[in-house]
């Protein structure tokens, strides 16, 4: 675990070939990160005659935003009524969650009614948050209704850039409404 090249090394060799005195050449090389944390790094030069210089410890330190996805509704509720899902996304990384994406894919069986801020398009409802620091928390919700019987599963993902995608499902289990008709019909008149 560590700092790694594109190609999974954890040390770089570079031949130079002849290097005058007085001379330096730079280099840059590409690392990646397997998780956060802080990386310490230095560089050996080594040439004929057993003569070596080593570079000062170089710090990296690198952080990530993580996201935690919470979809809260009721356990169960009644066709052709209003569905509410509360919906909540918190940063709980060390680092800014950008260009923050929450999609909430509409289940069949339901039809949409609103949402607080959201953009529906395909079947889904799309909420674009610019930016969620850490330790911060966006709620929204969306309300739907249901058009038949059944056990509904309303799942939402959150992601954004260098976080991983994360879900949630709520269930929700649409009853029909109890009714009771009661006819009367006069037959015949006294």
């Amino acid at each position: 675990q560590g700092l790694t090249t594109s190609d999974g090394k954890t040390s770089i060799d570079i031949t130079l070939g002849s290097l005058p005195a007085g001379e330096s050449r730079t280099f840059s090389y590409p690392l990646r990160a397997s998780i956060p944390g802080t990386y310490v790094n230095n560089v050996v030069a080594i040439a004929d005659g057993e003569i070596t210089a080593e570079s000062g410890e170089v710090t990296t330190i690198v952080r990530k935003p993580a996201l935690q996805v919470s979809n809260t509704g009721p356990e169960t509720d009644y066709v052709n009524m209003e569905t509410t899902y509360n919906i909540s996304v918190t940063n709980t990384g060390d680092w800014p969650a950008v260009d923050t994406s929450i999609e909430n894919i509409i289940p069949q069986g339901m039809r949409y009614v609103r949402s607080q801020g959201g953009n529906v398009t395909d079947g889904r409802v799309l909420w674009k948050v610019q930016r969620i620091d850490p330790g911060q928390t966006v709620s929204t919700s969306v309300t739907l209704s249901a058009a038949a019987l059944g056990t509904v599963e309303n799942t939402v993902t959150a992601s954004a850039v260098c976080a991983d995608a994360v879900s949630a499902t709520a269930r929700t289990e649409i009853k029909g409404a109890p009714g009771i008709l009661l006819e009367v019909g006069d037959t015949a008149d006294p």
